[in-house]
C-alpha cells in the first residue's frame, strides 16, 4: 500500500496536484497509516463520510455524495 502513495508522490507530484481519497469505515490502523503517510508527503486527504451504501458499496445516492465531497474539497483547496 505504501508503494502506491510513494509512487504518486515521486512521479506524479512533479506536474500534477495529488489528492488521496480516504474511504469511510476502514480499520482505524489503515486510516491512521494513510493519513500519516499522506501528511509526511504533503498530500491532501479527502476523508469521505456519511456515504449511503448497500452491502458495503455506494448506492446511486452514495455516488452523488462521494462526487460532491470530492468536488467541494478540491474547490476549497483551489480557492485557498
Amino acid at each position: 500500500m505504501n508503494k502506491n502513495v510513494n509512487y504518486a508522490y515521486q512521479y506524479l507530484s512533479r506536474t500534477e496536484r495529488i489528492y488521496f481519497i480516504l474511504n469511510s469505515e476502514l480499520k482505524e490502523e489503515l486510516t491512521e497509516f494513510y493519513k500519516t503517510t499522506c501528511k509526511k508527503n504533503d498530500i491532501p486527504v479527502i476523508e469521505l463520510h456519511d456515504i449511503d451504501k448497500r452491502n458495503g458499496h455506494p448506492t446511486i445516492k452514495g455516488m452523488e455524495q462521494l462526487k460532491n465531497q470530492v468536488f467541494d474539497f478540491i474547490k476549497a483547496d483551489f480557492e485557498n
